[in-house]
């Protein structure tokens, strides 16, 4: 015969068996059967846990446990496989993702699959779900790096050159890098039309073209901007003379002509001896004449003389 005891337990499991599917709340039913089916009960609990709950029998949440930080590098195959745990999931998605990688499918939907187009970084957000268990998400950053090397611009010191008009000027920079490289020329930050090589060449310069230059070497990998190269064009002047010297009242007065931007210096000696002649003013000229006295005093005999100042 059997005991009451036994007789509540199979009661309880034909219970469970023949109602469950009908009863979506488990612990409802368990309310209705004898205690002692608690045990029972919690097992079956547990198999309902959904995704990234508390999971009664492995004592962990499921989370996506695959790493924060995924590496690529443009032009070469990029592999990022989404894992789950301790739970597996069945359906993965990930959005935004760096151009050129996709979601794989079949057997390799849980994958991160492709090659990298454009280098840089991109914060994705990726989810994984099953069907009655619910979803995870993590947030990842994938990183892809250049392919090749940006340009180099060897030289970063500003180069400072005066040159008279009519001159022809010729500057190079050596720019390292991944090959094919463009560059462009700028005149004080305009665009210089049909400078697009290394070498700069400027022929019978002329004083507007005066000022700041600089080049930016691009390509795909990124652009590099040259020193500055500074230019100063002046005028060309003839050798200069006197065109009046007038003696009076202790006095010397002096007259020449002078061209825009050009530095003249006045000088005297009393022996005309190369060592003995004496600074007296040093003008840069802003053009057209130049008239300046001399105090001779009691100076018997004086030699006076214009020397116009080398570029």
């Amino acid at each position: 015969m059997i005991n009451s005891n036994f007789k509540s337990i199979l009661i309880s499991a034909s219970l469970l068996f023949n109602f469950a599917h009908k009863i979506k709340n488990v612990s409802k039913l368990t309310s209705l059967i004898n205690p002692n089916f608690a045990y029972v009960s919690k097992i079956g609990l547990s198999t309902a846990a959904l995704m990234g709950s508390y999971d009664s029998v492995s004592g962990a949440s499921t989370e996506i446990t695959s790493p924060s930080i995924a590496n690529g590098k443009v032009g070469e195959d990029f592999v990022y496989r989404i894992t789950t745990a301790p739970r597996s999931a069945r359906n993965f998605s990930a959005q935004p993702l760096p151009a050129g990688l996709r979601m794989g499918t079949g057997n390799l939907k849980s994958y991160i699959l492709g090659k990298p187009t454009k280098a840089g970084s991109t914060n994705v957000s990726i989810i994984a779900s099953k069907p009655g268990y619910g979803t995870v998400s993590k947030k990842i950053r994938i990183e892809i790096a250049s392919a090749g090397k940006p340009p180099l611009i060897e030289t970063d010191t500003p180069i400072s050159k005066v040159v008279l008009e009519g001159s022809n000027i010729s500057h190079s920079v050596v720019v390292s890098g991944s090959d094919p490289i463009k560059y462009q020329w700028y005149h004080n930050d305009k665009i210089l039309v049909g400078e697009k090589e290394n070498r700069l060449l400027l022929n019978n310069i002329i004083e507007n073209q005066s000022g700041s230059y600089h080049v930016i070497a691009t390509n795909e990998f990124g652009s590099s901007k040259s020193a500055i190269l500074n230019i100063k064009v002046k005028l060309k002047a003839p050798v200069p003379n006197f065109s009046s010297i007038v003696n009076g009242n202790g006095k010397v007065h002096f007259k020449f002509p002078s061209v825009r931007g050009r530095i003249y210096r006045i000088q005297s000696s009393s022996t005309l001896k190369s060592g003995d002649w004496k600074n007296l003013y040093t003008i840069e000229s802003n053009g057209g004449e130049i008239i300046r006295s001399y105090d001779i005093g009691s100076e018997y005999k004086k030699f006076f003389r214009i020397l116009l100042e080398d570029i």
